[in-house]
C-alpha cells in the first residue's frame, strides 16, 4: 500500500489546491454550482476506491510471484488457474463499464439538472465577449433605461438570472467557478442560461478559452447583492 500512498500523493495535492482561496469550483454558492459539486466529488470517489483496489491488486500480486531466477517455477496449466484469470479478467472488464456507465449518468443528469433552473420573471443581462473585455448589458423596453458596463455583473441574491451571451470577434469562454460551469461564446452565435446566487458577495470569473495576447487581463466579476440594494444600482 506504500506504492499506493506515494502515487496518490500529488493527486491529493492537486485536490488540496482547489481549497485555496474563497471561490472555486468546490465552494459552491448557489444551485447550479452545487449540482457540479456534487459530481466532482461522485466522481472522485469512484476513481478513487478504483485505484486503491487497482494498486492493492498489483502489490498483492506482485509480493506472490516475488521469485528469483533459480527459483522460476514452470507455468500451469491447472483449469483452476484459467478459471481464475477469466473471472479476474471479466470482473474487471465489468467494473469498468459500469464505472464509465455510472459517470456518464451522473453528468447527463447533472447537466439536466444545472440547466432546470427556471422563473416567471428572470433578470436578463446580455454578456458580449471582446477582445479583451466583457460588454455587460441590461435590456430594458425603454432604449434610454438600458444600462451598459464593463466587467462586472450586478445580480440580485436568491433570484435566478437570465444570461444573454454572444461574442463580437473569437471564442471566449465564460467560468465562474463558485456560480456556473464553463459556457463557450461563439461569434455570430447566440446562447442562453440561467445563474442563481444564494450568497451574497462578489464572485471572480475568467474567459477560459485563450483568445489573444491579452487573455490573461480579461476576467470580470459579479456581484451579488439584496434586491433592494440591485434595484438601486440599476
Amino acid at each position: 500500500m506504500m506504492a499506493a500512498a506515494i502515487l496518490a500523493g500529488p493527486h491529493f495535492a492537486l485536490m488540496l489546491a482547489q481549497f485555496t482561496g474563497e471561490h472555486n469550483s468546490l465552494h459552491a454558492a448557489g444551485p447550479q454550482a452545487s449540482h457540479i459539486e456534487w459530481l466532482y466529488w461522485a466522481i472522485f470517489w469512484i476513481t478513487f476506491v478504483a485505484f486503491v483496489l487497482t494498486i492493492a491488486g498489483f502489490t498483492r500480486a506482485a509480493a506472490k510471484t516475488h521469485t528469483s531466477a533459480a527459483e522460476m517455477l514452470p507455468v500451469s496449466t491447472h483449469p483452476e488457474g484459467d478459471r481464475r484469470a477469466t473471472w479476474a479478467v471479466g470482473s474487471a472488464v465489468a467494473i469498468t463499464v459500469f464505472t464509465l456507465f455510472a459517470v456518464l449518468f451522473m453528468s447527463v443528469i447533472t447537466g439536466k439538472q444545472v440547466a432546470g433552473l427556471t422563473s416567471n420573471n428572470p433578470v436578463t443581462i446580455q454578456v458580449t465577449g471582446h477582445q479583451w473585455w466583457w460588454e455587460i448589458q441590461y435590456p430594458n423596453p425603454q432604449a434610454d433605461q438600458t444600462v451598459t458596463t464593463a466587467n462586472e455583473i450586478h445580480v440580485p441574491v436568491g433570484k435566478p438570472v437570465v444570461i444573454l451571451t454572444n461574442s463580437d470577434d473569437v471564442i471566449h469562454s465564460f467560468w465562474v467557478p463558485s456560480v456556473h460551469g464553463k459556457r463557450d461564446l461563439l461569434p455570430g452565435y447566440s446562447s442562453a442560461f440561467w445563474i442563481q446566487i444564494d450568497k451574497p458577495g462578489t464572485y471572480p470569473g475568467r474567459c477560459a478559452e485563450f483568445c489573444g495576447l491579452q487573455h490573461a487581463h480579461m476576467g470580470f466579476s459579479i456581484v451579488a447583492e439584496d434586491e433592494n440594494t440591485f434595484e438601486q444600482w440599476e
